[in-house]
C-alpha cells in the first residue's frame, strides 16, 4: 500500500526519526525496475541488490 509523503517528512522533517529511505531504478534492454526501501539508507546498499535480482530473473 503507498502512503503520502508530505515535503517535511521527506526531508526528514515532522518528527521522523532513522535512515533515508532507499531507492533505486534501473533498466537493462526493454525491463525497467524500482525498489523502495523504507530506512533503508543508501540506495545502493539497500534497494540495489533488490532491482539488481529483479533484472537477473528477466
Amino acid at each position: 500500500m503507498l502512503r503520502r509523503v508530505g515535503y517535511e517528512d521527506r526531508l526528514g522533517g515532522g518528527g521522523r526519526a532513522g535512515r533515508p529511505d532507499s531507492w533505486f531504478t534501473a533498466y537493462r534492454g526493454d525491463v525497467a525496475a524500482a525498489a523502495v526501501v523504507p530506512e533503508g539508507g543508501h540506495g545502493s546498499e539497500a534497494a540495489g541488490p533488490v532491482v539488481s535480482a529483479v533484472l537477473a530473473a528477466g
